[in-house]
């Protein structure tokens, strides 16, 4: 009996589950999705703030080799 019980209870919960699913993917609108273009400034992720700093150390190597061979060749 407990395990007709645990059975009905799990079967209940799937089929909850199916329902809300179908209907939150009927009920959501189709968003505009934009499109960067290289012209724009790429945004930051959150995530992905390891990368960002990686690539302003690299251009801020770059920079300052460049300033130091403008100081050297006058």
């Amino acid at each position: 009996m407990r395990r007709y019980l645990l059975f009905l209870i799990i079967a209940g919960l799937g089929i909850l589950y199916l329902w809300q699913k179908s209907n939150e993917t009927a009920s959501v609108p189709n968003e505009h999705v934009s499109v960067v273009t290289p012209a724009q400034p790429r945004q930051v992720s959150e995530h992905d703030w390891a990368k960002h700093s990686i690539d302003r150390a690299r251009e801020v190597a770059g920079q300052a080799r460049k300033q130091t061979q403008d100081a050297q060749n006058p």
